[in-house]
């Protein structure tokens, strides 16, 4: 029986942000192999598009969402991967009562 092999998925910046969303504390997903500084400046066929990954990438860290960090595969070439964080905990902030104002 011969099975055709799975398209690879092609990220953009919603299906990345959704599934950096759905990781789980410690899972990690790779988003990126090459050099994605060099990836998102040089007009290649799809520099907007990595572009927009690296961007989604970076949003889901500043939210708290994922850790980011690569690996280095190569010279000039590394695996970038997105680390699930664990969900920050929310601290009660007392409010000054108005009296004391």
């Amino acid at each position: 029986m011969n099975v055709a092999p799975a398209k690879p998925l092609v990220l953009t910046y919603g299906t990345l942000s959704q599934i950096l969303l759905d990781l789980k504390p410690g899972e990690q997903f790779t988003y990126h192999i090459g050099m994605l500084l060099a990836d998102r400046e040089f007009p290649a066929a799809d520099y907007q598009r990595v572009n927009d990954v690296g961007r989604a990438a970076y949003e889901a860290y500043e939210r708290g969402q994922v850790l980011l960090v690569q690996h280095r595969l190569g010279e000039n070439c590394y695996q970038y991967l997105a680390i699930g964080a664990k969900k920050p905990r929310r601290h009660l902030i007392k409010a000054p009562s108005l009296a004391s104002l």
